[in-house]
């Protein structure tokens, strides 16, 4: 009897292991499938995370290039209309002269062909910029460094403002020194010297005075270009450089502007590796700072 019992209870304990076991088995699998199942949870999420930022990346730069078009739509239609007048101007004297050539005096003659002149030059001003920045907003703008006179350069470009300046009585002078050298792009400086200086004489009054000096560092070199002309309040100055804020202003011989030219030369200098300032104050004058890494 003892021994059926013991029997039985070794029976008892087999089965309660083999059950024990089972269960063990049973609920390492579920274990193993709920860990699974938590991977992929988690692996889903990261994907609807994804999908949920890249959603949000979708929708802001839809926004982006719809402002960016709003403002360029914006920005086109100022230039047309500045595009229009020298145009309309040129056209309205042709036809007077071609109607009644023979009743005007040689000085009448001189006059239109002097306000001709001034129209033309604005125009091909605003078509040249016009070029430039749509060649860089297309990326079909090459960027070639080579070492450059900086000294040589301002003075080209003053050169090319002598008969403007003289006109206004306004004093021209270069303070960089000789044998300074940068390594930058010549066209581009070229381009953003020529509308800094133009727009310092088409700001200035009549006896005033514009001048670019230099300030060098083991770094970089500070190029200022100064008037003591009309200058800006801190409103105007904010806006300078954005597409969307372009207005148009007017000289102090009431030659146009648009701000084409300042847009160009903030990303000349940025594709230069510099940056460009500008510290203005109203009725004192206007300096705009260009900083460049030296070579």
């Amino acid at each position: 009897m003892e021994i059926i019992l013991a029997i039985f209870l070794l029976i008892l304990c087999l089965f309660a292991i083999a059950t024990a076991v089972h269960f063990f088995k049973k609920f390492q699998n579920q274990r193993n499938q709920y860990n699974a199942l938590n991977k992929q949870h988690q692996v889903l999420l990261a994907e609807y995370k994804s999908l949920q930022d890249a959603q949000e990346q979708l929708s802001n730069s839809e926004k982006y290039l719809k402002d960016v078009n709003a403002t360029k739509d914006k920005f086109f239609s100022i230039i047309a209309h500045d595009l229009k007048s020298p145009l309309n101007t040129i056209v309205g004297f042709l036809q007077l002269l071609n109607d009644h050539v023979e009743a005007f005096s040689l000085e009448e003659l001189k006059h239109f062909a002097g306000s001709m002149n001034k129209s033309v030059k604005n125009l091909l001003g605003l078509l040249d910029n016009l070029l430039q920045w749509s060649r860089s907003q297309t990326g079909t703008i090459e960027y070639n460094p080579t070492n450059i006179d900086l000294k040589e350069l301002i003075n080209d470009n003053l050169n090319l403002l002598n008969g403007h300046a003289q006109s206004k009585g306004i004093t021209l002078e270069n303070n960089v020194p000789d044998q300074l050298y940068i390594k930058a792009d010549m066209n581009m400086l070229q381009v953003v010297f020529r509308n800094l200086l133009s727009n310092a004489v088409k700001f200035t009054r009549k006896g005033g005075q514009v001048f670019v000096e230099t300030e060098t560092t083991d770094q970089s070199i500070r190029i200022a270009v100064k008037d003591n002309g009309v200058g800006m309040n801190p409103e105007k100055l904010s806006k300078l450089f954005n597409i969307d804020s372009q207005q148009v202003s007017n000289g102090t011989a009431q030659e146009k502007g648009n701000g084409l030219g300042l847009l160009l030369c903030k990303e000349f200098i940025e594709k230069n590796k510099g940056k460009i300032t500008v510290e203005s104050y109203p009725g004192k004058g206007t300096s705009f700072i260009v900083s460049l890494p030296l070579n």
